[in-house]
């Protein structure tokens, strides 16, 4: 919000998940003076301390330059971040590929959900910070200098790429989702056909044991001396023959 002898900045910063399932967000609000930068957080959280110890350290622009460049340099090290989070979501992302590859589980999914639902959060995060950057660039007001224009535009590519990373991920994410479900229910398949054939295998061996279970009065065969033997070599014949067949239509 620009209020002609200030700027109103507010957006959301990354702090490190310290172990959590997902980043945590701050907003952060910067004030832009002609000659002073104030920041407010929600925490006490020292973001920009590596910015404070630039200031006391390095003799440089930090010195020289107005509280415009501060001020870039504050949202520059906000979209470091972004950046730095994005890196270690798309080496999530690799390390989701080869898991896949080899050993998927039920965790797997679960982890393709959750960078989903980072990647919506991270999107609607840094592009309110591309649409400030872009504002700042071509806005008239003499609290940004033309010099800082510059690097205020580096900022704004820096979350265009970031966006266009987070569409290839979103991307990537959808065919890892696509290409769990089709090894699942190639695994369903492969379990429904084994479980085809043993099913194949007992029917006509469930079928002669309930033939000669009924325990009718006048059945010839229960006399017989060697009733036992042939009905054991009827079965294994059956079963070997059974799983001759299934092997040539290559079934098992």
């Amino acid at each position: 919000e620009d209020y002609d002898t200030y700027l109103f900045i507010t957006l959301r910063v990354i702090f490190p998940n310290d172990g959590a399932d997902a980043p945590v967000p701050e907003q952060i609000s910067l004030v832009l003076t002609p000659h002073a930068v104030i920041t407010f957080q929600e925490s006490d959280h020292a973001y920009f301390q590596p910015v404070l110890q630039r200031i006391n350290t390095v003799q440089g622009r930090f010195r020289k330059l107005g509280a415009d460049y501060l001020a870039y340099v504050l949202l520059d090290t906000i979209v470091d971040g972004y950046l730095d989070l994005l890196e270690e979501t798309g080496n999530e992302i690799e390390a989701l590929e080869e898991e896949l590859v080899t050993q998927p589980t039920a965790a797997t999914i679960r982890t393709i959900h959750r960078l989903r639902r980072e990647i919506i959060d991270l999107r609607r995060w840094i592009l309110p910070v591309k649409d400030i950057a872009g504002y700042l660039v071509k806005s008239p007001t003499p609290l940004i200098q033309a010099r800082t224009k510059i690097y205020l535009g580096d900022v704004q590519d820096h979350t265009i790429r970031s966006l266009d990373a987070l569409t290839a991920y979103q991307e990537i994410l959808a065919e890892l989702t696509s290409q769990y479900h089709s090894m699942l229910d190639n695994r369903m398949n492969e379990i429904m056909a084994v479980l085809t054939v043993f099913a194949a295998i007992f029917i006509p061996l469930s079928f002669l044991a309930g033939v000669y279970g009924m325990n009718f009065e006048h059945m010839p065969e229960l006399k017989w001396r060697w009733s036992y033997p042939v009905f054991w070599v009827i079965v294994i014949t059956a079963v070997t023959t059974l799983v001759g067949y299934f092997k040539r239509k290559k079934w098992i």
